[in-house]
């Protein structure tokens, strides 16, 4: 028992840590979805993102990546953290609820599309949000 309270702390600790480390895309006020974007693609890529999680596929996750956020995850860090806690959830299942909207990206003033979207796994949910730029570029991950 002791050790199933100590796996869910750590699990708990690495989420608040992937939250901490992944934003670095949007948060700003939620707006609508800005010019330029396509609320299908937004949802088509944000599922591929996640689909490669899922497979541990790190070289395929970068190249949806923008530069700032691949600077940002190395694949110990990805493995470690981002697979971990997926994998932590037990198999994928299938896709649940999404929804799309615009922000603004603090540092820049960019536009963004984000994806909240949950995913449901064999033990659980995970929601993911995942923001993009207008060229279709991850900038922005995060998991709960």
């Amino acid at each position: 028992m002791a050790g199933r309270v100590k796996n869910a702390k750590k699990l708990f600790l690495t989420g608040i840590v992937l939250l901490l480390v992944l934003s670095t895309g949007c948060m700003n006020k939620s707006t609508e979805l800005a010019d330029g974007f396509d609320e299908d693609e937004l949802k088509k890529v944000s599922g591929q993102v996640v689909d490669q999680i899922n497979k541990n596929d790190y070289d395929t996750f970068l190249e949806y990546a923008g530069d700032e956020l691949a600077e940002s995850i190395s694949k110990d860090k990805f493995e470690n953290e981002v697979v971990a806690y997926v994998n932590s959830k037990g198999a994928f299942q299938s896709y649940g609820k999404q929804a799309v909207i615009g922000q603004k990206y603090d540092k820049t003033g960019e536009d963004c599309g984000v994806v909240v979207m949950a995913a449901e796994y064999e033990n659980g949910t995970i929601q993911y949000t995942i923001s993009f730029t207008k060229d279709m570029k991850l900038n922005g991950l995060w998991l709960k």
